[in-house]
């Protein structure tokens, strides 16, 4: 784990439980409950038992909970993340015997203990910052003197980093691509992908790239993560809407055709961005290289779509907390992909087999191109 993630988490942290107003909410319904009245008012705790419960299956479905398990290391400073406190709030919202009195008891520990965890966990985060943040900065101001920025791309998927021949090439596509990337909106070549660690669920690759460049292409990649969005809403919703059309052949057919049109649109999204992209770019810099410009603009969508269905992330680490802009866009990137990596776990086994296979044609080929030469 390197320190950019390492106070990457934490600032998540940050954001998620504190900037968000849960820690102060949790206060908020602690002082709410204590007046007599309100003890009484079942109605009223039932309320706020729902309100916590649905926080906490929220960060449930995000990164936060394995980043605490990652980074609080005493194994007395427990997550308020933790299992166990979802179970107590279900198990309290769903007694039906259970008396109001011992409900509002049982309700004031469990929101004692979620607050005395935040600020736990939270204390814990601070001191990791504190160590960490001076190299951090010093990295950071050679980074941003240098016109550098620190570019993520984490692999989550099972095959690519379970296999070392399938995440070597996945390396290579991202290298090549870069490369084509910068032909496409620069005049500068770009740096080779460096390996900085491994982690148990995923494989985290750290590029050190050219600060314009790295902005540029996580913008893309956030249009990528957005379109692929309303192909997995389409799919989440469309299910019980065809269930009602009792087998009308012309109904059915018309939505397997916008299914198709949205899967396709995925990647012709991307490739509709990248040219933007491109045609801005050669205003700006005439001396970019011009040729086979179709051809790098596929290749740059291939390898940036296969890496956003699988359900791998994207990251921009560093030189973003000084602009707001750029704060609001690695914000907007990081929602758009944890709401893809969510909406995925959706996906049934033939639906996640038809996006694979629909944007996997590239690997195929490449394979069969190999297999070929070596026959020969």
């Amino acid at each position: 784990m390197n320190i950019s993630t390492i106070l990457e988490k934490r600032a998540s942290f940050n954001s998620l439980v504190i900037d968000s107003g849960f820690y102060r909410d949790i206060q908020e319904y602690i002082k709410t409950i204590e007046p007599p009245q309100n003890s009484q008012n079942l109605v009223l705790l039932k309320e706020i038992v729902d309100k916590v419960l649905k926080r906490l299956e929220e960060y449930e479905r995000t990164d936060l909970p394995e980043d605490l398990k990652f980074l609080l290391t005493d194994e007395k400073n427990d997550p308020f993340t933790n299992l166990e406190n979802i179970k107590v709030l279900q198990e309290l919202v769903t007694n039906p015997t259970i008396d109001t009195q011992e409900f509002h008891k049982q309700l004031k520990e469990i929101l004692n203990k979620i607050t005395k965890q935040i600020e736990k966990n939270q204390s814990a985060l601070d001191s990791i910052y504190k160590v960490l943040q001076p190299y951090y900065e010093r990295q950071k101001q050679v980074d941003l003197a240098e016109g550098k920025a620190v570019l993520s791309l984490i692999f989550k998927d099972l095959i690519t980093i379970s296999s070392l021949k399938k995440f070597e090439e996945s390396l290579h596509d991202w290298n090549h691509a870069l490369y084509l990337y910068h032909q496409l909106v620069s005049a500068e070549s770009p740096e080779d992908i460096k390996l900085v660690n491994v982690q148990n669920d995923s494989i985290d690759v750290l590029i050190n790239i050219n600060f314009d460049i790295a902005i540029s292409i996580t913008d893309l990649i956030k249009y990528g993560l957005l379109t692929f969005t309303g192909y997995l809403t389409y799919k989440k919703t469309i299910k019980p809407i065809v269930e009602t059309y009792f087998g009308d052949e012309e109904l059915i057919k018309g939505e397997k055709e916008r299914e198709k049109r949205l899967l396709n649109n995925i990647g012709e999204a991307i490739k509709r961005k990248l040219r933007e992209q491109h045609d801005l770019a050669t205003k700006k810099y005439p001396k970019i290289n011009k040729d086979s410009t179709d051809m790098k603009i596929r290749e740059v969508m291939e390898v940036i779509t296969q890496h956003i269905i699988k359900g791998n992330d994207v990251k921009l680490l560093t030189g973003v907390t000084e602009n707001v802009e750029l704060q609001k866009l690695k914000q907007e990137t990081e929602k758009a992909s944890l709401q893809v990596r969510n909406d995925l776990k959706l996906l049934d086994e033939p639906d996640r087999k038809l996006l694979l296979e629909h944007y996997t044609e590239k690997e195929k080929g490449k394979e069969k191109e190999k297999g070929k030469k070596e026959s020969d």
